[in-house]
């Protein structure tokens, strides 16, 4: 499968979404691998164990998110978001006690978010083309291949 062009049937838009996210996440990997390890890092001093909780979550969790996107869109934008949620609900709301604090963290997964939309997209559009009455894919690809054996 080639990562870098255009994939059969992708209109120009998504394509240019596609792209945005992924040039997005190289951004968002650089700038937060600066945070922590430029300049003393993120932190003044040696990371506490409920900091390792947070940690997991974002940069970690979000960036491997980002990473997955590359191949599988919706998989990687999944958990990306899903990282950044328990980041704002289990370590800043449940571990700190404290409500979390703008939407900082929330812009650092904008890529992210591009590759669940992307992902969502493209899964709509697939579903746009079934007959009225389909509703799963599973049917779909049975209902495909039965046709396709009848003409055999």
């Amino acid at each position: 499968m080639n990562i870098f062009g255009k994939r059969e049937n992708e209109a120009a838009a998504l394509f240019v979404l596609r792209w945005t996210a992924r040039i997005l996440s190289i951004g968002v990997v650089f700038l937060v691998t600066l945070f922590a390890f430029g300049n003393d890092g993120v932190t003044s001093g040696p990371i506490r164990d409920h900091e390792y909780i947070g940690l997991f979550f974002f940069p970690v969790g979000i960036i491997l998110g980002f990473i997955i996107g590359w191949t599988h869109e919706m998989l990687g934008g999944i958990i990306s978001t899903a990282s950044l949620a328990c980041f704002y609900l289990v370590y800043e709301l449940a571990i700190m006690g404290s409500v979390p604090r703008g939407p900082w963290f929330a812009v650092f997964n904008i890529p992210g978010f591009l590759f669940l939309s992307y992902g969502l997209i493209v899964i709509w559009r697939h579903n746009d083309h079934r007959p009225h009455g389909v509703k799963s894919a599973a049917v779909w690809a049975s209902l495909n291949r039965i046709n396709k054996e009848g003409r055999g």
